[in-house]
């Protein structure tokens, strides 16, 4: 992991570590904010704001740039630095917008080829139908709803099998881990959905 003074954001992509990069070599990207209560037995010691950039790309790189790294065991450790928290979000909301077309293409070539695409081994076809964890769903028959992490697909009608799988394994989701930003665009152009 790098900290933020490592990454540097150019006209036409990045500089990470004395390497230049291309927006158009950006594959995936996503951002983590994390919140922790830092705690000595059961008291206390205040809490740990963290910001991770991760970007994947074309070749396969990984690149982690948060707004802190290393654990020390003094919270004091952790003082609360906002203007570098903001700095990684700033940094991937600009990332994100010059490279939103880069990454939304792979989605929209596989709907072209295959007729559908899949994010997290979730199938969405364009014409309502989708496959969550083996499960053929249809998108008019289903009320969305998501966390910050998952992405619910609940029959609106359910039926008691329904019901009693979504005890055992929450039912119809998916993970969102990477390219939230075209993944509710494509969810919102091929199903309607808006959050």
């Amino acid at each position: 992991m790098a900290k933020l003074e490592d990454f540097v954001l150019t006209n036409d992509g990045f500089a990470f570590r004395g390497r230049q990069y291309l927006d158009n070599d950006v594959a995936h990207i996503s951002l983590d904010l994390v919140h922790a209560d830092v705690r000595a037995g059961f008291v206390s010691t205040g809490g740990v704001d963290l910001a991770r950039l991760e970007i994947r790309l074309a070749d396969g790189e990984n690149i982690t740039v948060t707004s802190k790294s290393g654990f020390a065991p003094l919270a004091l450790y952790f003082r609360d630095k906002p203007e570098e928290r903001m700095g990684v979000r700033q940094a991937y909301e600009t990332l994100a917008a010059r490279t939103f077309k880069t990454r939304l293409n792979p989605f929209i070539e596989q709907v072209q080829r295959l007729g559908y695409f899949e994010y997290n081994k979730a199938r969405f076809y364009p014409d309502g139908r989708l496959f969550i964890k083996g499960k053929q769903l249809n998108a008019a028959d289903i009320q969305w709803s998501r966390t910050a992490t998952y992405v619910y697909a609940n029959p609106k009608k359910p039926t008691l099998a329904d019901k009693l799988t979504k005890g055992w394994d929450g039912g119809p989701h998916f993970y969102v881990d990477t390219d939230h930003d075209v993944l509710f665009f494509l969810l919102h152009k091929f199903f309607g959905i808006k959050w």
